[in-house]
């Protein structure tokens, strides 16, 4: 049985032998602990969850939501599943802003000029023609950042710098992605003119950022936002460790152009009587 097939099976059992008692009370039998136990050291030997991302990076590539990838990616889950053995596979009717990226340039342009690499989040508002040059106000975190006073970031461009490291259950990934999906509506909230951080990732080296959604309840209340690499960041933060003002400039040519509908298929709803089914959005 494929590898992420067996973590779900083991994490059905667990949360059935806890039926309704609280979680102070959950006591698991000893035969449900050794079955979990047995499919978590089959499927530490299983390589199909490596396989299958194998699979999608290099058949499908990029697959921006409603881009014409997120279709053929959505092909190739149905016919990989099918190919693992699940009887039922079927999508589901969606639909979504369609948010577009097609240009992206930034830079510093005082006190000391010098281009940047950088990348806009999903659902950042595009900058205005000929670019948005403010100064950069640096938080240390999320939480400095929504305790500041409006005025002191108010038409600012607002940067936040949380550098991730390696760890075994990857907990600084959950910390940078808070800053990424909360940061710039809690910025454009206090008035500020942009957004930028540092992107995930640990290679101190790649000047190749990394991007995200990002999240902001009315897209009309969007702001340019986007992810430096860690080179890059790292730049900034030296220019910004002299104490003079540090203006950026971002020219980011993207933003919602409309609503991807995604239609159910023919044969929905799935027959019943299955074994195993996936849901594909």
């Amino acid at each position: 049985m494929p590898r992420f097939a067996l973590t779900l099976l083991a994490a059905s059992i667990l949360l059935a032998g806890t039926g309704s008692a609280s979680a102070a009370d959950t006591i698991l039998s000893p035969k449900v602990i050794k079955i979990a136990e047995q499919l978590r050291d089959k499927a530490l030997t299983d390589d199909t969850g490596y396989k299958v991302v194998t699979s999608l990076t290099t058949e499908i590539g990029p697959r921006i939501a409603g881009g014409v990838n997120d279709a053929r990616a959505r092909e190739w889950a149905v016919a990989k599943f099918k190919e693992l053995g699940y009887d039922k596979v079927y999508t589901e009717a969606v639909s979504y802003p369609q948010w577009q990226r097609r240009s992206e340039h930034g830079a510093i342009v005082a006190p000391f000029p010098q281009p940047l690499a950088l990348t806009a989040l999903g659902f950042s508002a595009g900058t205005p023609q000929g670019g948005l040059t403010a100064e950069v106000v640096r938080f240390a975190d999320l939480a400095a950042l929504k305790a500041a006073a409006p005025e002191s970031v108010k038409g600012r461009i607002v940067y936040i710098g949380f550098r991730m490291t390696q760890q075994k259950d990857g907990h600084d990934y959950g910390t940078g992605s808070a800053i990424r999906t909360g940061g710039p509506a809690i910025a454009a909230s206090k008035g500020a003119a942009g957004f930028i951080l540092r992107s995930a990732g640990t290679d101190e080296h790649s000047r190749t950022p990394h991007t995200g959604v990002t999240l902001f309840k009315d897209p009309s209340q969007a702001i340019p936002a986007a992810a430096l690499s860690n080179p890059d960041a790292d730049q900034l933060e030296r220019v910004l460790a002299y104490g003079k003002p540090v203006s950026v400039k971002l020219e980011l040519e993207c933003g919602i152009t409309g609503v991807h509908r995604r239609p159910c298929p023919p044969t929905w709803p799935p027959d019943a009587g299955l074994r195993r089914r996936v849901v594909l959005h």
